[in-house]
């Protein structure tokens, strides 16, 4: 199964960067491609003055994905 996480960082007048908590991505057939796309590219257009506000504050963020890891116990 594959997990993911959204990580965020910028570099304008603040500096700091985050991530979620790893979450479980409920489809155990998909692909680290396709939790990538279903995360970034989203069904939703973000208003025009915050897609401004988040370009020049130095707004970055990206998605991780990794193969769950069982636990022994």
């Amino acid at each position: 199964m594959i997990e993911y996480r959204v990580c965020w960082n910028a570099s304008s007048n603040a500096s700091f960067r985050g991530a979620s908590d790893w979450e479980s991505w409920q489809d155990e057939d998909a692909t680290h491609g396709e939790v990538i796309d279903a995360l970034e590219v989203g069904a939703f257009k973000v208003p025009a003055g915050l897609e401004m506000a988040l370009d020049q504050s130095g707004f970055e963020w990206f998605v991780e994905t990794r193969i769950a890891v069982e636990d022994p116990a």
